[in-house]
Order: C-alpha cells, then structure tokens, then sequence
C-alpha cells in the first residue's frame, strides 16, 4: 500500500470541526449537539476512513524513517543554489549603496 499523509498516532483533541455563527446565535446549541452526535455515533470516522482507504496500513508504518544512502555534494545542490543566489543579490545591493552614495556625495 501507500500512504499519501502521515498518519499521527496521538490524538490531539477529539473534536477538530466546527461551524462559525455569531456568538449570540440561537443556532449555536443545535449545531454543537449535531456535531457531538456525529461524532459519538462514529459517523466522524466513516467519513476519515472513506477518505483514507489506507489507513490501516499507514497507522502501521514505522516510527523510525531510515535512509538508505548517506548524503553526498550532489543530493546539496540546492543548497548551493540559495547560497549562490544570496550572493548575487548582496553583490547586488552592494552595488546600489556604492551607486546611492555616489550619486548623494554629487549632488551635495
């Protein structure tokens, strides 16, 4: 199988939907009821595993993500790039400065 998501082992709060209403809104206890139903009657996790058709196997992945080729120059090569192109865009406003104090110490 494959697994498109990670999947978290943890569960970090049970109730992660919600609806936005005024706070004021005769609405707002329906609709926190309609919610908490949904998610007692397990309707929540038909909806998540018809979503993820691999859950099961994506929960029995393992923990530990083990490489198995050590980096080389070649695998940094972005790296480089960023750098190379920091460089020419200091080089850059370098050259603004030299060209705005000139212009400045002319014009004084």
């Amino acid at each position: 199988g494959r697994c498109d998501f990670y999947m978290s082992r943890g569960v970090f709060w049970p109730l992660l939907y919600a609806l936005v209403v005024p706070r004021a809104s005769p609405l707002r206890a329906l609709i926190n009821a309609r919610i908490i139903a949904l998610r007692e009657f397990g309707v929540y996790e038909v909806w998540a595993r018809s979503q993820t058709p691999n859950m099961t196997h994506c929960l029995r992945m393992p923990t530990k993500i083990k490489f198995q080729e050590a980096y080389t120059i070649f695998h940094l090569w972005v790296v480089f790039i960023v750098l190379a192109g920091g460089m020419v865009l200091a080089f850059l406003v370098f050259l603004c400065e030299l060209a705005l104090a000139r212009l400045t110490y002319l014009t004084s």
